[in-house]
This record gives C-alpha cells, sequence and structure tokens, in this order.
C-alpha cells in the first residue's frame, strides 16, 4: 500500500537529490489545485530505489521503486495494479494501453503539443516485434517493445504503466515506460518505443520491498486484438457477393478461331503456368508472414507453465509518471 513504480530515469535530473513527492487519484491538474479530494491524497516518500544496474547512457536496467512514509487509502478511482509473472507471454497479436500527462496530438488540429497535459490521457498502443526495436535502438534485452502510427509515450509519460487487459477484465501491468522517439517523429507518426519488462525484474521488485509486492504467480490468458467489425464484415460479404453476381452477367469469351497457331496456344499455357506459379509463392508468403504474427516478443528462456484458472489477488503497487 505504500509503494510506486516507475523509472529509474526519472531521476536523472530533478529529483537526483531529493525525494518527491507524490499525488495519487489525479485526473485533471487543474481541477486537483482546488479539489479537497485530490489534494489530500498527496504523499511524501521516504526513499527511492533505483536498479543497481542501471546505466544512463544505454538506459539499461530503467526501473525504480518509491515508498511513501504512509498507507495509501484505497477508493474507487484509486487502486492497485496487477503485475504480470516472470513466464508471463506478450505477443504482438495482443494490443497494450498508456495513461500520462506527456505530450500529445491534438485531437481538433492533429498536431503535436509541446507540452504537459492538463487530464490524464490513454492511448490503446499495439505490440512491436524486437526487430523495430532492435534496428532503432540496438538493444531488446528486458525491453517490450510497442508503438502504432501517432501512437506512442510523449515526454512526460515517462515511469507510467504499459498494460494489457486479462480476458476476465483485470488490469495487468507489463512494462514501465522508458524511451521512445523524440516530438519530431512523434509527430511524423515513428512511435516504436521501449518499455521496461516488469516480468524481468520480479525478483528485484519484491527483494526491494521486502515482499510487500510480489508478481502473479502464474500466466493469465490476455485479450488479443479484436476481429473485424461487423460493418467490415458487412462490406466484404457485399463485395464478395457483387464479384459472384458481375461473373454471372459477364459474356463468355469467343472460342479461339481454328485458324490461330499452334505456337500462340502453347504461349497462353505457358502463360497459364507462371501465373499458378506466382500464386503458389505469394500464397507461400503470406504464410510466411502468417506465422510470423505469432512471435512472441517478450518471455523467459524457460518454458512457460501457462494456467489460466489462477486469478491472483491485486498486488499493493502503483505506478507514477513524472
Amino acid at each position: 500500500e505504500r509503494w510506486i513504480l516507475t523509472a529509474a530515469h526519472c531521476f536523472d535530473r530533478a529529483y537526483s537529490n531529493r525525494n518527491p513527492i507524490v499525488r495519487v487519484g489525479v485526473a485533471d491538474i487543474r481541477a486537483s489545485m482546488s479539489d479537497d479530494f485530490q489534494s489530500k491524497n498527496v504523499y511524501e516518500s521516504k526513499q527511492k530505489i533505483l536498479h543497481e544496474e542501471y546505466n544512463k547512457r544505454t538506459i539499461e536496467h530503467d526501473i525504480a521503486l518509491l515508498e511513501l512514509d504512509r498507507n495509501i487509502t484505497y477508493s474507487s478511482i484509486i487502486s492497485p495494479i496487477c503485475l504480470v509473472s516472470p513466464d508471463q507471454q506478450v505477443h504482438i497479436n495482443q494490443e497494450g494501453w498508456l495513461i500520462g500527462f506527456g505530450h500529445y496530438i491534438d485531437e481538433t488540429t492533429n498536431e503535436l503539443v509541446i507540452d504537459t497535459s492538463n487530464v490524464l490521457r490513454e492511448a490503446h498502443i499495439p505490440l512491436a516485434r524486437h526487430s523495430d526495436c532492435r534496428g532503432r535502438w540496438g538493444f531488446v534485452d528486458k525491453v517490450i517493445c510497442a508503438g502504432g502510427k501517432s501512437l506512442g509515450a510523449g515526454e512526460g509519460d515517462s515511469g507510467g504503466p504499459f498494460m494489457l487487459q486479462s480476458v476476465n477484465g483485470t488490469w495487468y501491468q507489463v512494462g514501465v515506460v522508458s524511451f521512445g522517439d523524440k516530438d519530431k517523429n512523434i509527430a511524423e507518426g515513428h512511435t516504436i518505443g521501449g518499455y521496461t519488462s516488469i516480468g524481468h525484474y520480479c525478483n528485484w521488485i519484491e527483494e526491494n520491498t521486502r515482499g510487500e509486492a510480489k508478481c502473479a504467480e502464474k500466466n493469465v490468458e490476455m485479450k488479443e486484438k479484436e476481429e473485424k467489425t461487423e460493418n467490415e464484415n458487412a462490406k466484404h460479404d457485399e463485395e464478395e457477393e457483387e464479384g459472384r453476381e458481375k461473373g454471372k452477367n459477364e459474356e463468355p469469351e469467343d472460342d479461339i478461331e481454328e485458324e490461330d497457331s499452334d505456337e500462340e496456344t502453347e504461349d497462353e499455357n505457358e502463360n497459364d503456368t507462371n501465373d499458378d506459379h506466382e500464386e503458389e509463392k505469394e500464397k507461400e508468403k503470406n504464410e510466411d508472414e502468417g506465422s510470423q504474427e505469432d512471435e512472441i516478443i517478450y518471455i523467459d528462456e524457460k518454458e512457460s507453465k501457462e494456467d489460466n484458472s489462477h486469478q491472483p489477488s491485486l498486488f499493493e503497487i502503483l505506478s507514477i509518471a513524472h
């Protein structure tokens, strides 16, 4: 009830020599200034614990803990979040969620706002392959990669949670906002970013919180990307029906006249053979790409022992963004 999970790089500058003050339950910064409820939910931190192997230059092991001076009072809008197990699988066919007060794209102008958001914002973020992060950043060890067109973490979202939702509706934190593209690249739609993988640091979290915060003991089944909407399926069926009707109405081609040479017939047969060969190659290519869609982008080397029957209790740990 008194631990905050965040990113180590949040303390590189402003908070390097002092312990920060934490305010919980804030959804609107301006409203909270005069809101008695939100102003009362302010906590001082007793200590901050950065990962001992955190590297400012490479941003590896970018994870930290804050211990508050007293327990947080939970309510309908303030609650802890579950942490995934060390063996939890995260696939690219899943989509995560971000929340934060960082730089954002204005919905009206579609332009990047280089300023802190006054309201807590959320974004539905697709997961990406490790190769996307490796090509851009050079390392992917203990990192989850995610991002989409104009969707990703912005400056000011650091330390916040990257979350997945289980099929039974429970939210799990799988990552901590760590690094990403500069604002210019975000505005241009390049938003692949890295999120410190919670599952790789479960032992570290438990040890440093003296067992007060723990990860889930077993895997849980997470929600996957939604299938095509009913409108998309209806449109697809309509297009197929139009194609069938068009085929019925088309006049059959005239028979080849007897004077056509044998050479022309051979050419047509050869073209048909080439077309069939190209179709087979395209089919094989699609099958290969389809198999890659199930690529696991984060999992420990040891074999996963998935058991979705277990529903862990809420762990007493929150996330904070600076």
